[in-house]
């Protein structure tokens, strides 16, 4: 398939989200389950004079963060875990846009490890203030 034809293939699925996005949010769905990374690599390609425009980077504590202000990731998933509802956490997190919503959560799919510790911890310090 040429660049062309799935530039207006693109093109024609923006067209449907708008008449039928759950839908279309159903494909996208099933197309990031079969290609792990896709949705964060399609937001973090840079160029050579730019900066790369990802949702989920690193704040100077090294920690995996979101949007801006910053939010930490490991939160994004704490709420999504309890939730379990796209539009019910962009309630819960009002400032981040679904991209950045989906983009946590991915992120989150591929460093499982990392995030589940941090959720840990949190809960961890939070049983420890609950108890004294």
């Amino acid at each position: 398939m040429t660049t062309l034809e799935l530039s207006s293939h693109i093109r024609k699925l923006a067209l449907l989200a708008e008449r039928e996005p759950r839908r279309v949010a159903a494909a996208l769905d099933a197309l990031w389950a079969l290609q792990p990374g896709l949705f964060q690599d399609m937001f973090c390609l840079e160029s050579e004079d730019e900066e790369p425009d990802c949702p989920v980077r690193r704040d100077s504590r090294g920690q995996a963060v979101v949007g801006r202000p910053a939010v930490p990731v490991w939160e994004v998933v704490r709420a999504y875990r309890r939730v379990l509802d796209l539009q019910a956490l962009g309630q819960e997190f009002p400032t981040l846009s679904q991209v950045e919503l989906l983009a946590a959560l991915e992120y989150s799919h591929s460093h499982r490890e990392e995030i589940g510790l941090q959720i840990d911890a949190y809960e961890n310090r939070r049983a420890a203030l609950l108890s004294e």
